[in-house]
C-alpha cells in the first residue's frame, strides 16, 4: 500500500505540463459554522459540472475522486501531541494547498501547575501557533488561514486574524489583525476571498454577512440581514444566508441582494450546488430552492436532523435523520428514493456518486460509515479512536481518502488504496521519473538493500513530497518528488528517528546527493543544496537488518 497522494494544484505545478488533460484537481468547501459544522472537497475535474471553475467552491456537500474503496486502516496521524486537546474548529485545507497545509483549531488543557486553557491553530506538518481565545470559525484559501477568534484582552471581545503557511508546512506566520466583534461563521470563496457572517457589527448592530480579502482582512462588501444567520453557503456567482424565516442570495462580486425566498419555518442548516439552495429548518422539513430565482421546487417532511447539512446532487438531496441514518429524497416530489439504517446521530455525511459517509458515534460503533448508494450491499465502518468532530476533506488522486479532526484533538487521514489489479493511473505514470533516473536510483539503494532481498515486495515506487509524509511498510524505498521553491540547503529526516530508516536525496538524473547512512554510522536525515526549478527524490525507507517501522518525512531549511 502507499501513501496518501496529494491532490494539490500549487504542489502540482510542475507536473501540470505532463497532464494537460489527463488530471486536475478541484475543491468544494464548506468551512466552519456554528456548532462545529465543516467540509472541504478536492476532486478530479471531470467530476465537476459544467465549465465554471468557480463550481468548485460549491456548498453541495459532493466528494470527488474516492471511487476506489477506503482502506479500514488509519493511514495517517498528524498533528498529535502529548498534550491533551479539544477541537474547536474543523479541519480545513484551501483548493491547490498541499495536505501539509490542513489547518484545525484546538484547545489545550492546562498543563501541571498552569492556569488556563490554551489554544492554538495547528497544521498537519506539526506546526503550530498560539491564539489568544477560542476559534469559533476557520476557513483557508491558497497558502491562507483566516480565524476568528474571542479575545478576553481585547475591548472589542475578539479578533479576526490571518496566518500564511510557509514553506512546506514549516511555520505560520500572521499577517493581519482586525479587532471586533467574533465571527460565527466562514466560508472560502473564490479569488482569495472569505465569506463572513456575524450577529453584529454592521449599520445599527444588525446581524450581516460580508466578504473579506484573506491576504490583508479588507471587507470588500457587507449585506445587513433581518435576523442572525443560521448557516451561509456558496455557489457561483452567489453568496447565501439562511436567515430566520429567510434565505437571502447575493453577489458574490457586489453584495447586492439577488433574491429572497421566504420560508415555513426557521432555518437549521444550508446547502448549495447543482442548481440547487437546500435548507432544512429547526423543525426537521427540507425545502429546496432555485438558484436561478429563489423560487421553490420542492419539500420533503423529513424529520431530518437540522444540526446536519444536507447534500444537494442535482435533482437528488441527501439529509441525515434524526437519531441515525439518512435518506436519498427526489427534490421535485419529495418522494424517498432510499433509505440508510444506523443507530445514533450523526456529526456529518458526504456523498460522492457511488457512496454516501457519516461520521458515527452510537450503538452501531465509532467512526466512518460508508454506505452503497445504488444496490443492497451493508453498509460497513471503519473504526476510529474517537468519533468524528466535524466533516471531511477529502484527498484525491492515485491514492488518497478522507481527512478527519477526531474528537480527541487529532487529525487523521482514512486512506485508500487502488481496487486489487488496477492499472497504474496516468497521475502515476507522470510522476515517476524517466525509466533511467528510476534504474539509476534503484541501483544506488541497491547498498542499503538488494532488490533481490526484498521479500517480492514492490522495491521502489514513487509518490509526491508533502511534509509529515508517512512512509509506508508495503514497498521497500519510496522516492517522493521534490519541487524547492527557492535555492537553498535542506535537510529531510526520518520522525521518529531510527537507526535502520533511510533518507537519501537525488537529483533529477538519479545521482544520489546525500544520504542517512554512511561509512560513520546513521543520522536519520540528510541534507543537499537544492535549486529552484529543479527536480529532486527524496528516497525513505529501511536498511535490509532493520524492521519495517512506520515514519514520517519532514524537511527543515
Amino acid at each position: 500500500m502507499k501513501a496518501s497522494r496529494i491532490c494539490a494544484w500549487a504542489l502540482m505545478a510542475s507536473l501540470l505540463p505532463l497532464l494537460p488533460s489527463l488530471w486536475g484537481c478541484h475543491a468544494r468547501a464548506v468551512e466552519t459554522k456554528g456548532g462545529g459544522q465543516a467540509a472541504a472537497a478536492v476532486e478530479p475535474a471531470e467530476a465537476v459540472k459544467g465549465s465554471d471553475p468557480r463550481s468548485a467552491f460549491e456548498s453541495s456537500g459532493m466528494l470527488g475522486g474516492l471511487s476506489a474503496r477506503l482502506d479500514s486502516s488509519l493511514r495517517f496521524d498528524v498533528a498529535a501531541g502529548t498534550t491533551r486537546r479539544s477541537p474547536e474548529a474543523g479541519v480545513v485545507l484551501a483548493l491547490g494547498g498541499p495536505l501539509s497545509n490542513a489547518a484545525v483549531a484546538r484547545r489545550l488543557e492546562p498543563s501541571i501547575g498552569a492556569k488556563g486553557f490554551g489554544h492554538e491553530l495547528a497544521l498537519a506538518s506539526g506546526a503550530k501557533t498560539a491564539l489568544p481565545g477560542p476559534t469559533l470559525a476557520l476557513a483557508a484559501t491558497g497558502d491562507r488561514i483566516v480565524v476568528a477568534c474571542v479575545d478576553p484582552d481585547s475591548p472589542s471581545g475578539g479578533a479576526l486574524l490571518g496566518f500564511r503557511a510557509e514553506g512546506e508546512g514549516e511555520k505560520l506566520v500572521l499577517l493581519w489583525r482586525i479587532e471586533g466583534r467574533p465571527a460565527r461563521l466562514f466560508l472560502s470563496v473564490p479569488s482569495g476571498r472569505i465569506a463572513v457572517a456575524d450577529d453584529s457589527g454592521g449599520e445599527g448592530g444588525a446581524p450581516r454577512v460580508y466578504l473579506i480579502d484573506s491576504a490583508n482582512g479588507a471587507e470588500l462588501w457587507s449585506a445587513s440581514l433581518l435576523a442572525r444567520a443560521s448557516d451561509i453557503a456558496y455557489a457561483p456567482g452567489l453568496v447565501l444566508a439562511a436567515s430566520g424565516s429567510k434565505l437571502e442570495a447575493f453577489d458574490e462580486s457586489t453584495g447586492g441582494s439577488a433574491w429572497i425566498a421566504s420560508l415555513t419555518a426557521e432555518a437549521g442548516s444550508l446547502a448549495a450546488g447543482n442548481g440547487v439552495a437546500l435548507v432544512l429548518a429547526d423543525t426537521g422539513s427540507l425545502s429546496a430552492f432555485s438558484l436561478t430565482d429563489g423560487k421553490g421546487i420542492g419539500a420533503a417532511p423529513g424529520p431530518f436532523d437540522p444540526s446536519v447539512r444536507p447534500i444537494a446532487d442535482g435533482d437528488r438531496a441527501i439529509a441525515a435523520m434524526t437519531g441515525g441514518g439518512a435518506q436519498e429524497i427526489e427534490i421535485k416530489t419529495g418522494s424517498v428514493r432510499k433509505t440508510w439504517l444506523w443507530a445514533g446521530p450523526s456529526s456529518f455525511i458526504a456523498a460522492d456518486r457511488e457512496r454516501i459517509y457519516a461520521g458515527i458515534d452510537g450503538r452501531d460503533g465509532r467512526g466512518l460509515r460508508i454506505e452503497e448508494r445504488a444496490g443492497d450491499a451493508k453498509g460497513r465502518l471503519i473504526s476510529l479512536e474517537a468519533g468524528a468532530f466535524d466533516a471531511p476533506v477529502a484527498v484525491s488522486g492515485a491514492r488518497g481518502g478522507l481527512l478527519l479532526l477526531l474528537l480527541d484533538g487529532s487529525l487523521v487521514l482514512v486512506g485508500k488504496d487502488r481496487e486489487p489489479d488496477a492499472a497504474p493511473s496516468a497521475l502515476d505514470a507522470a510522476i515517476a521519473p524517466p525509466a533511467a533516473t528510476a534504474q539509476a536510483i534503484g541501483t544506488a539503494l541497491g547498498r542499503f538493500k538488494p532488490a533481490e532481498g526484498a521479500d517480492a515486495k514492490p522495491y521502489l515506487s514513487f509518490d509526491l513530497f508533502a511534509q509529515g509524509m508517512p512512509v509506508e511498510t508495503g514497498s521497500s524505498f519510496t522516492a517522493f518528488r521534490y519541487e524547492p521553491s527557492t535555492s537553498a540547503k535542506r535537510a529531510f529526516y526520518a520522525d521518529p528517528a531510527s537507526s535502520g530508516a533511510i533518507v537519501a536525496i537525488y537529483d533529477q538524473d538519479g545521482l544520489e546527493l546525500a544520504a542517512s547512512i554512511d561509512e560513520l554510522g546513521s543520522v536519520s536525515s540528510a541534507g543537499a543544496y537544492l535549486e529552484k526549478g529543479r527536480s529532486y527524490w527524496i528516497v525513505a525507507g529501511w536498511t535490509y537488518q532493520a524492521e519495517p517501522l512506520r515514519f514520517r518525512v519532514f524537511t527543515k531549511p
